[in-house]
């Protein structure tokens, strides 16, 4: 059984009159289509969105304050009613099941918004330790381009260094070779000790050598090892001269020293 407040007309429990002209308090009026509600939410979510360029959801924490005001005075007129009738209850049952459904809502969107806030945040702080990453990388960048003015300097000495060094080589080469070409134009011009060809190892020519103590040598027409192969001999000390002719088959000497062609 259900126990009704004190009425208007003063008898606990009973009900008012159906056709009374003043309106009961348990009567719980249908809430219009276009509330309040929906249009703060549509004048809410009709405001541009101040940062459009964050790329985040259009704030509609506006009207999360009056959502909840009209959340939290139905709920106290639901209370304050009580249920006066089967037909009041079902539509009270069915208003407060929308109104808690809005309240779902309502809750969504600030954990919505409490997550943007702290995306902000989030978004500030490292703006705020960026502007000393951008001072240090400015003062890298600085030290970089000084470091590389020293390495583009470096590389013209050491390029001007490797030019010079090569020509040192060159110049050194060219050295060896003309001292290689005198040894061999004086090597064509002198022989020593031995037997030698005429034609062959030397060229016929009027030859000297400073000579020493005991200093032999021969013309030879031939190398068979006879007396007759000789054309002429001499034994001699000091300085020595001999003609050397080109119809000389050979010529050999022996503790003469060096024989040099005379210009």
């Amino acid at each position: 059984m259900t126990n009704y407040p004190q009425d208007p007309y003063g008898q606990a429990g009973a009900r008012p009159p159906e056709n009374a002209s003043h309106p009961s308090p348990y009567e719980v009026s249908p809430r219009p289509a276009n509330n309040e509600h929906s249009a703060h939410a549509r004048s809410a979510s009709d405001e541009p969105d101040p940062e459009p360029n964050r790329g985040r959801p259009k704030k509609r924490s506006r009207w999360i304050i009056p959502v909840l005001t009209g959340v939290l005075a139905f709920t106290v007129g639901i209370a304050a009613g009580g249920g006066s009738a089967d037909d009041g209850a079902a539509a009270s049952g069915a208003e407060l099941a929308k109104v808690e459904a809005e309240r779902d809502a309502v809750l969504e969107e600030l954990e919505v918004v409490s997550s943007e806030r702290d995306e902000l945040a989030a978004e500030m702080e490292a703006a705020s330790g960026s502007l000393d990453v951008a001072e240090e990388l400015e003062q890298v960048t600085a030290e970089r381009d000084e470091l590389a003015g020293e390495l583009e300097t470096m590389t013209d000495e050491r390029d001007a260094a490797l030019a010079a060094a090569e020509e040192a080589e060159g110049q050194i080469a060219a050295a060896e070779e003309a001292e290689a070409d005198a040894a061999a134009a004086a090597a064509e011009r002198s022989f020593g000790n031995g037997t030698w060809r005429v034609g062959e190892d030397i060229d016929p020519g009027v030859y000297r050598t400073e000579g020493a103590s005991s200093c032999y040598w021969e013309r030879l027409s031939g190398f068979s090892g006879e007396f007759g192969d000789i054309i002429a001999n001499d034994f001699t000390s000091g300085p020595t001269t001999v003609t050397i002719a080109a119809s000389d088959s050979g010529f050999s000497s022996q503790g003469c020293g060096t024989w040099e062609l005379q210009e």
